[in-house]
């Protein structure tokens, strides 16, 4: 399963902590940071790197990057999108801050923010969070419709 989840949805939580989880034992994981590829190569490097690693793993949690989206797409890639409800902007720069995020991936949100939603580049299966949730809330229920 390929999910590819908005920032400070808890990707990496689960990534760094899943073999503690009771609900997810069993599960491989793969976490894919878009920031450690070559931007001249950018998004094919990344979209070879998938296609390589999600058979791999489990649930291979990817970026929500809307060239990624549109490339997994064009080559036929089933993934499930998981993004907060857009009225949680100061939630979602928040939990950034918190997390240690730079500063300017912080602004980068918060002045983008609008952009990110209905782009033009959704797949089939679209999970909306609300208020307080994190992708674990919603992972097992993700893994039983796959």
């Amino acid at each position: 399963m390929i999910i590819s989840a908005f920032p400070a949805t808890g990707k990496s939580y689960i990534f760094g902590n899943h073999k503690t989880i009771p609900s997810l034992e069993g599960l491989t994981f793969g976490d894919s940071d878009s920031s450690t590829f070559d931007k001249d190569e950018f998004p094919q490097n990344y979209l070879e790197h998938i296609l390589k690693r999600k058979d791999e793993v489990d649930v291979l949690f990817v970026s929500t990057h809307a060239s990624v989206r549109r490339a997994m797409l064009d080559a036929g890639l089933t993934f499930v999108q998981v993004m907060p409800d857009p009225a949680l902007k100061a939630q979602y720069l928040e939990r950034c801050r918190l997390r240690g995020s730079p500063d300017a991936m912080i602004s980068f949100l918060d002045t983008n923010w609008d952009s990110f939603f209905d782009d033009g580049h959704t797949p089939e299966k679209v999970v909306t969070l609300t208020e307080g949730q994190y992708l674990l809330d919603v992972l097992q229920t993700l893994r039983a419709e796959a």
